[in-house]
């Protein structure tokens, strides 16, 4: 496709509006991914629920998915971090081209 600084202004608005949609789906997803690390009832955690020990349900804790589910969460953060640095740069160069003077359509 064409570069951005050439598009017409309407489809420029389209794809940084779609850019900024993935990125909320992303910051979701990372948010489930710390969520679930975190959770008290799921294996990278002892299980502290008073009431379920009483019963006899227990949650063992597994190394091997807390650590799968660690490298997740960072991976996660990475694109994250990454996709906003990239959406900044794209939004001030679309900014910068809006404030130069001179013709638009070139």
């Amino acid at each position: 496709g064409k570069p951005l600084g050439l598009r017409e202004p309407m489809s420029k608005m389209r794809l940084i509006l779609l850019d900024l949609l993935f990125i909320i789906f992303s910051s979701a997803n990372l948010s489930l991914a710390f969520n679930t690390m975190n959770d008290d009832e799921w294996v990278c955690k002892a299980n502290k629920t008073p009431g379920l020990a009483d019963i006899g349900v227990a949650f063992p804790t597994i190394g091997s998915i807390c650590r799968r589910q660690r490298a997740l969460s960072s991976f996660l953060f990475m694109v994250l971090v990454l996709w906003v640095i990239t959406f900044t740069v794209s939004l001030l160069r679309v900014i910068d081209r809006v404030n130069t003077p001179g013709p638009r359509n070139v």
